[in-house]
């Protein structure tokens, strides 16, 4: 719901569409993640890492790359308390990656090319 609302106030705000386009695939990942969550409890704290390194990667350049170590440090961590096995936490990490650079080829090119050429 707070992301529909924030898409609501952006766009009310002005704001770009790239930033719009992301609140939008977002929101549509964390539904699709939310589903599977019924099924198998795949990680979103680690899928939520990801996302912000790829969306990092894919507005500011490779140089974000850097930030990937973080990944594995939520991964563990989340291992570690007993939340997820290695699996779901694996999971989490691959879907994320896919699903926002998917996303972000499909609902807007810019992104994706803007640095990186992917």
């Amino acid at each position: 719901m707070s992301g529909l609302v924030g898409l609501v106030v952006l766009a009310l705000l002005g704001a770009s569409r790239e930033l719009i386009t992301l609140l939008v695939a977002m929101v549509v990942g964390l539904i699709i993640f939310m589903g599977n969550t019924l099924f198998w409890k795949t990680s979103i704290c680690v899928a939520s890492v990801v996302d912000a390194i790829v969306i990092l990667v894919l507005m500011f350049g490779l140089a974000f790359v850097v930030l990937a170590p973080l990944v594995m440090l939520v991964w563990w961590a989340r291992v570690e308390s007993g939340d997820h096995m290695p699996s779901q936490v694996t999971a989490g990490a691959v879907i994320g990656a896919v699903w926002r650079h998917q996303s972000s080829r499909y609902c807007n090119s810019s992104l994706s090319s803007r640095q990186t050429g992917l």
